[in-house]
């Protein structure tokens, strides 16, 4: 199991316990792990074709 698929399975499990903190914890780490995918795929192209300057 990744650490990816273990943070997803103790989210889906915090969520059904209703431990709000720990469902915010992971909600959070979730959301950073994303961004993080979201930055690596855009870094080759970085500066270029954005439309914004001139």
């Amino acid at each position: 199991m990744s650490l990816v698929q273990r943070i997803e399975s103790d989210f889906v499990a915090a969520y059904k316990n209703r431990n709000e903190l720990l469902v915010a914890v992971l909600r959070s780490l979730k959301t950073a792990i994303k961004n993080r995918q979201v930055e690596l795929k855009r870094s080759p192209g970085r500066g270029r074709g954005s439309g914004l300057g001139a």
